[in-house]
């Protein structure tokens, strides 16, 4: 192979190790990507109220993929829903910064959307996940199994005001998670020896260019 083209495969495989990133659970009421719920109370319309919204804070840092999410239509069909995303003020959910559209389940399960925007997530920062029920629709937001406790708010729109709901759910998180994509930070052996490499390809090639020049 021309020390050309090895100094291209070089450069490329030390730009595909820093740049490598790998599926990780950003937030994940069990830890898991397939989070356990309950299928007894859940979260729906309480006191004319349409939305709910946890609280939560990121575990990880990363770029949002996918959510999952134990929702159900309780033996009423299956329907599309919509999710959002929603950044924190002061206590109660903020700006949207990506939405979901998941196909919701006839009986208790988990569905699974995709992100619309992938936005970043921060490893520490509170967030808000919002089920937004569609009118005259019986939903069930699943609680999380074991019960998480947490901070669960209602609206009667999609945009507050917000107060407290769902008494019988003694501020159980419901159970979802958030998957992304975390950046992997090679270990310090690899990057040493891929940088090794590529400095003693770019010397091979300098000097075969000085031969040639002589």
């Amino acid at each position: 192979m021309p020390a050309l083209s090895r100094l291209s495969a070089a450069l490329l495989g030390f730009c595909a190790i820093v740049s490598a990133a790998h599926a990780s659970i950003l937030f994940s009421s069990d830890g898991s990507a397939t989070p356990s719920f309950n299928t007894g109370t859940g979260y729906g319309s309480y006191a004319s109220a349409n939305s709910t919204a946890a609280m939560f804070q990121a575990a990880s840092s990363g770029v949002l993929t996918d959510l999952v999410v134990a929702n159900d239509s309780v033996g009423n069909g299956s329907f599309p829903e919509v999710l959002e995303l929603r950044q924190d003020n002061a206590g109660v959910p903020g700006v949207v910064i990506d939405t979901f559209t998941v196909t919701l389940a006839n009986s208790a399960g988990l569905v699974t959307a995709a992100s619309s925007t992938h936005p970043s997530l921060v490893a520490g920062q509170t967030y808000w996940l919002e089920d937004t029920i569609p009118p005259m629709a019986l939903v069930a937001w699943r609680l999380s199994n074991p019960a998480v406790p947490g901070t669960v708010l209602a609206s009667r729109s999609n945009d507050g005001p917000w107060q407290s709901t769902c008494p019988d759910c003694d501020g159980t998180l419901p159970a979802f998670a958030l998957i992304g994509a975390t950046a992997e930070v090679p270990e310090p052996m690899t990057m040493e020896l891929s940088l090794s490499a590529l400095v003693a390809l770019l010397i091979t090639q300098r000097r075969r260019r000085a031969s040639v020049s002589e």
